[in-house]
């Protein structure tokens, strides 16, 4: 399962350094009975997908994350989830979740 946007808890996206830009993306997913498994990224031409997979909880596992995201010089946009919710731009900076 990949969390959507719309299943995190106190979601924060915060540029955290300019040269190279680096976002860190942080939050709790609302899903009790899962854990945060691994963060992976799919890059298109121009844009970095940020996908949170989960998995069953076990000890040892929580729900939440905190993952510094490198962006590419390539990279003009950066969205969450399988839904592709925008959560950067390289014009605006972080995007506030709608």
């Amino acid at each position: 399962m990949v969390l959507a946007l719309s299943d995190v808890q106190f979601f924060k996206a915060q540029e955290i350094s300019t040269s190279p830009v680096t976002i860190r993306l942080s939050g709790l997913a609302f899903h009790s009975s899962l854990a945060v498994r691994n963060i992976t990224t799919l890059q298109g031409s121009d844009s970095l997908q940020v996908l949170v997979h989960m998995a069953p909880a076990v000890s040892g596992m929580s729900g939440s994350f905190s993952y510094d995201l490198v962006v590419p010089a390539s990279v003009d946009r950066v969205s969450f989830g399988e839904e592709k919710a925008l959560i950067w731009d390289r014009s605006s900076g972080v995007v506030k979740p709608k």
